[in-house]
């Protein structure tokens, strides 16, 4: 019997998102999660190779005068992306307080210090530049799910409020659903050079 936690997360998917998990990312997903993929496709009454073949077929565009193709990091970049960033703030958040050593002496000071700079770290960086320094090292970017625009602050803020969540990146580890991207109307991409 399928897990009602996939069959959800499954049923919330796209016809192109289903495509690319039973097709690109199969092995990236539990075997109960493909089991539920499959269940939602024929449920849609859907041909995945049809539907996949425009997935790769759209995603690539021109972006000067070279073609780019725009992919989905698998769940391995992005728990890249989780420990670079996490050692990133973790270093910044211990600068700061060697910086300013008489703010944080209290527990309630510390947890305000880590909440300022968690939201500082990424709000300024995806803001700004639409990555976090884990996502650089992909290549990978945030944009707008249905436009591929910048995020605006509000996107960006619902997206690091999410992040505290507690075990949102397990979540996504066994689900391959980022309640962050989710919640603030956001995904992350990766755009690479066509050869």
């Amino acid at each position: 019997m399928i897990s009602n936690d996939f069959a959800e997360v499954m049923q919330n998917k796209t016809d192109e998102q289903l495509a690319e998990i039973l097709r690109k990312y199969k092995e990236d997903y539990q075997p109960e999660a493909i089991v539920a993929a499959e269940v939602e496709v024929k449920r849609r009454n859907i041909d995945i190779d049809v539907v996949y073949s425009s997935v790769k077929e759209s995603n690539v565009l021109e972006r000067d005068n070279e073609e780019v193709v725009i992919l989905v990091p698998n769940v391995g970049m992005r728990f890249v992306h989780i420990i670079i960033d996490g050692m990133a703030f973790m270093f910044l958040l211990g600068f700061i307080s060697v910086l300013f050593p008489f703010f944080g002496g209290s527990r309630t000071e510390s947890w305000i210090l880590f909440l300022m700079i968690f939201f500082l770290y990424y709000t300024v960086m995806e803001l700004n530049w639409q990555t976090t320094l884990g996502k650089l090292l992909t290549s990978s970017k945030v944009v707008v799910l249905e436009t591929g625009d910048r995020p605006d602050l509000r996107m960006v803020l619902t997206r690091t409020a999410v992040r505290l969540v507690p075990f949102a990146p397990l979540i996504y580890l066994f689900t391959g659903c980022a309640m962050h991207d989710r919640w603030s109307g956001t995904i992350v991409i990766r755009e690479i050079k066509k050869d």
